[in-house]
């Protein structure tokens, strides 16, 4: 080509090289030539893209009007038949392709090594394991050697470009690629993923922001599932090491060594201990409101019955005489047929209806109130069933009669029953806890409950028997706090019994809120106490150990002295360990040890903080596990996406040389 030199060319001269580079044809780097160095780096497909496109042009351009391939800038393709055109179109496209790499040989090379991990990519997601699948790494291997062996075989007999026997080499030569980059690839996706991994732990600065790496990773490993619920259910008083026994087995084995970190758990957990009397008394208050004591009750009961006895004797006032002849008659009936306790039982009450010292009944309405209250303390007394049953329809005949003979007295009973029963309700109250035999059964509560409400005789209004009840129980919860304040473990059974009974009656007196605030509290008490106990008292357990090895000092390698030079020096350098290497490694285990044991006791927003950070722990190391997957999986795919024909033309060239030697 004519250029601005020519005139000045000799014969030969250093610009003749340019003429030539000038005579070579421009290939434009654009979107349709990386399509399809993209599509040709698909394996097997990818391969007989050219002759499938060269088939159908072939067939398409005898039927196509020119003024279609006018419009859109269609060259004709040259030839008389469809094989004629079928061979001219097939030559054009490999042209173009072989012009578009060699212009352009790393764009095309990367477009068709785009082309087959992204082909590799959809495999896997179809489920074929291009990468051996699962087991382990040499079956891993094996397997995918395999499918890369027959993938190579078919991309390479599809990517000849003879006859039979060009296509035959190329497959044989494709097979051995595919299996050795199909054998690779597994080994180099595990190798790549390992150091991926390793490279974004060192650069993962831990769970927990604000604390060295390795504490973080050791509360990793230690902190137990659901501990932040735990906290919260706990309470704001609640320290890290509440939340489970692996912590509290960690704080426990820090709590061992002498320093900073013994002397920060102590004082925290020392201080909680101290206000724990308190403590308990307000949550109770809170819960149930403040306890009564059962004898200033009882005394308030006792004193208004006895206020009763001015309106007991305005009610005989308007009294009249009394006739007990027909009970007179059915005990002196009783007295013959009865024997035993039943009979003496009969004699004693017939006895108390004659007047003092003689056979005749006394017709006295205070004599007859006299002799109820008598019979009344029979009752109390007896034990025998049948005089029981005999004193009792005694009692009743008894209180007919003074029901009609004294107009208004048993307004006056109702009342004074009124306060003998909210007695009993409180006398039940106090049992309401209690386990054993004599344990009251929930249901037997129920009853309880609801007859105490329910008013009796002319009494108006309803009851306070169960209201009594429930005072008695809350005044022995008290005492409970007060007899196990230094057992708090022992507080919780008492509480809470051994079965969900005592949950259930205590529902049933205060309702199930303040029940759930008591029995949490007991819960939270109970696992304080075991914090305090477990940390500086109790066997060693797995968690202590643990945490003993982790705050435990670095040791200088024991050496075996001798008189030679070498023995001598390297016991000097022992002594020299332990003297500098040993100070060191104490003042590392003494700051490690004070950072955990400052982080175990904290409590409220600070510990929520470093739990909820625990447990988003798993969730960032399994994306760290994937991602580090991908990358592997990425390694491996792009070494399976390597362009197979320039891989062969590799292997040609080693073969040539082998050869040649």
């Amino acid at each position: 080509m004519a250029n601005a030199f020519d005139e000045f060319d000799a014969p030969q001269n250093a610009f003749d090289e340019f003429d030539a580079l000038a005579n070579v044809p421009v290939v434009e780097h654009n979107s349709r030539n990386e399509a399809r160095a993209f599509a040709r780096g698909v394996p097997i497909i990818g391969g007989a893209l050219d002759e499938m496109n060269a088939a159908t042009n072939a067939a398409l351009d005898p039927i196509v009007p020119q003024a279609v391939s006018d419009f859109f800038g269609w060259q004709r393709i040259p030839g008389n038949n469809f094989s004629e055109r079928y061979q001219n179109e097939l030559a054009r496209q490999r042209g173009e392709d072989a012009a578009y790499d060699k212009a352009h040989p790393y764009a095309s090379t990367a477009m068709q090594l785009a082309g087959g991990i992204a082909s590799g990519g959809a495999a896997l997601k179809a489920g074929v394991p291009i990468l051996g699948g699962s087991g382990s790494l040499a079956q891993r291997a094996a397997v995918s050697g395999a499918i890369g062996g027959g993938a190579g075989a078919v991309d390479g007999f599809t990517r000849g470009e003879g006859g039979v026997q060009n296509r035959a080499e190329n497959a044989g030569t494709g097979a051995i690629i595919g299996a050795g980059i199909g054998m690779a690839a597994p080994i180099a996706a595990a190798g790549v993923g390992a150091a991926a991994r390793g490279v974004m732990d060192a650069l993962d600065g831990g769970s927990v922001p604000g604390v060295s790496r390795s504490i973080s990773r050791q509360l990793t490993n230690v902190a137990d599932e659901g501990a932040l619920a735990r906290a919260r259910e706990l309470g704001p008083d609640a320290m890290l090491l509440d939340t489970g026994p692996s912590l509290r087995g960690f704080a426990a084995g820090g709590a061992q060594q002498p320093g900073a970190a013994r002397t920060i758990l102590s004082d925290a957990l020392g201080a909680r201990e101290q206000g724990a009397n308190q403590r308990i008394q307000q949550g109770i208050n809170d819960a149930l409101g403040p306890a009564p004591a059962p004898s200033q009750l009882e005394a308030v009961m006792q004193a208004s019955r006895r206020s009763l006895g001015p309106d007991y004797q305005q009610a005989l006032r308007g009294a009249r005489a009394v006739d007990t002849r027909n009970l007179a008659d059915s005990l002196d009936t009783a007295i013959v047929d009865q024997r035993g306790a039943g009979r003496n039982a009969v004699q004693q009450v017939r006895g108390m209806l004659n007047i003092h010292g003689t056979d005749q009944l006394d017709p006295s309405p205070q004599a007859l109130l006299n002799t109820r209250h008598a019979i009344d303390g029979m009752l109390a007394r007896e034990t025998d069933t049948n005089a029981q049953r005999l004193i009792s329809d005694a009692r009743k005949s008894v209180d007919d009669e003074i029901a009609r003979s004294i107009p208004g007295i048993k307004d006056v009973d109702a009342r004074y029953a009124e306060l003998a029963r909210q007695s009993e309700g409180l006398q039940a109250g106090g049992r309401v806890l209690d386990g054993g035999k004599t344990a009251i059964r929930p249901s037997e509560l129920d009853d309880m409950v609801s007859r105490g409400v329910q008013p009796q005789g002319t009494f108006v209004g309803p009851s306070a028997e169960a209201f009594r009840t429930q005072q008695g129980a809350r005044a022995e919860i008290d005492r409970l706090v007060g007899t196990t304040a230094n057992d708090r473990m022992g507080l919780k059974k008492a509480i809470q019994g051994d079965g969900d009974w005592n949950r259930t009656k205590l529902e049933r007196l205060f309702g199930k809120a303040p029940t759930d605030d008591l029995l949490r509290l007991a819960d939270r008490e109970a696992t304080y106490a075991a914090s305090n106990q477990l940390a500086f008292g109790g066997s060693q357990t797995a968690p202590r150990q643990a945490a003993a090895e982790f705050f435990g000092r670095v040791e200088a390698p024991e050496v075996n002295p001798a008189s030679t030079m070498t023995g001598l020096a390297a016991n000097a350098a022992q002594k020299a360990w332990r003297t500098l290497g040993g100070n060191a490694a104490d003042a590392l285990a003494e700051a490690r040890r004070a950072e955990m044991a400052r982080i175990l006791v904290s409590t409220g927003e600070a510990r929520d903080a470093i739990l909820r950070s625990l447990g988003n722990a798993p969730a960032r190391a399994a994306t760290r596990e994937r991602s580090a997957d991908a990358i592997g999986r990425a390694a491996g795919l792009g070494l399976l996406g390597l362009p197979e024909d320039q891989m062969r033309e590799r292997v040609r060239r080693v073969g040539g040389l082998l050869g040649a030697r």
